[in-house]
């Protein structure tokens, strides 16, 4: 069995499956999306080309994706989205220059160190001046951090935001904005237990980490993904 035919076991990739994750999109990346719909949006670990697809439902015309899994590129490209099988997403970065917004959901954590530094520094040369990254990892601090680590047998490592912050501080970024991105589309009476479970559980964690960390512990985020945008700081400052 190959990548894309596991992919598609576990994940629902028909239309009504691709487009619950939306939702969650608007809430967490919307924000952070160009006013200019011709802007140039380059989504790193594309995969099977959902969040490209809900890039092109807002009316973006210039974003495209990088996968090195020739399954989700075929599937990206049933769908209609531009997406490249590229298996050096470093290597193809440093080929590039005046990107907007450049994504990489979901993709550091599977790729060893010297990699994910190597694709951070290709990343800063590849944006245009205000340009910005666009990173989700696993939460190292999230209350089910262990699950999420290893639920996933790709997944190499979790993250802090002090350790995803040094690293995007040693590849010439300025960090403009962390949270998390755990929110999903809440349906039916099953749904809205749930979010009242979560609710109270994560102010029983954040007690928890208040007491671990001081005062550190009000403001770290919680969730179930870190995410941190940055642009690239003045090279004046470096």
């Amino acid at each position: 069995m190959n990548y894309f035919e596991h992919y598609q076991r576990v994940n629902d990739l028909s239309r009504e499956g691709r487009q619950r994750h939306w939702q969650p999109f608007e809430k967490t990346l919307a924000r952070f999306l160009p006013g200019n719909r011709d802007a140039v949006i380059v989504d790193v670990g594309c995969g099977a080309g959902i969040l490209l697809e809900w890039l092109q439902s807002k009316g973006y015309r210039n974003a495209s994706g990088i996968d090195p899994d020739q399954g989700q590129i075929a599937f990206c490209k049933q769908l209609g989205v531009p997406a490249e099988q590229v298996s050096d997403s470093a290597g193809w970065l440093e080929n590039k220059s005046g990107i907007d917004l450049l994504i990489c959901k979901d993709i550091l954590e599977h790729i060893p160190e010297d990699q994910v530094r190597a694709i951070l520094s290709a990343a800063r040369q590849s944006l245009k001046p205000g340009g910005q990254l666009y990173i989700s990892v696993p939460n190292a601090l999230a209350s089910l951090a262990p699950f999420w680590l290893y639920n996933d047998g790709t997944h190499l490592r979790s993250y802090t935001e002090r350790v995803l912050g040094l690293e995007l501080a040693r590849a010439g970024f300025d960090v403009v904005s962390v949270g998390d991105d755990d929110t999903w589309a809440v349906g039916g009476a099953a749904g809205l237990v749930r979010l009242a479970l979560r609710t109270l559980f994560r102010f029983v964690r954040r007690l928890e980490v208040l007491g671990e960390l001081g005062a550190d512990g009000l403001r770290v985020p919680l969730g179930l993904n870190l995410v941190m945008v940055a642009t690239p700081a003045n090279t004046d400052e470096l």
